[in-house]
């Protein structure tokens, strides 16, 4: 696996594949990069600086990891989202440990780790 290249030639790219009339394949080609690359560079720089809270991967901008289960949790009514008997059957600890690993599990997924 190559090294990685340095942060300050990442922002550069990035800064130069945005602007107007760039094209991400030129950009890709005249700094000898992969276009794939790029594109992921720049989809990462939006999440860092883009408005969406909570999708940020630089360490000052990102929420606890499970602020955003507690804040969704409290506001969710188990009874009507699992349906009928489940927290019942299962017990509120078990259903809340079950939706906190499904949601882990997809923001992993999503990239948002």
């Amino acid at each position: 696996m190559p090294a990685p290249y340095p942060p300050e030639f990442r922002r550069r790219a990035v800064d130069l594949a945005r602007q107007p009339g760039a094209s991400v394949a030129r950009v890709a080609k005249d700094l000898g990069i992969s276009e794939s690359g790029l594109r992921r560079w720049l989809n990462q720089d939006g999440r860092d600086t883009g408005p969406r809270e909570g999708t940020s991967t630089s360490p000052a901008g990102r929420p606890p990891a499970d602020s955003a289960v507690r804040t969704r949790s409290a506001d969710l009514d188990l009874g009507t989202a699992l349906g009928p008997g489940v927290v019942e059957r299962y017990g509120t600890t078990a259903v809340a440990v079950l939706i906190t690993a499904l949601v882990t599990w997809w923001l992993t997924r999503r990239g948002c780790d």
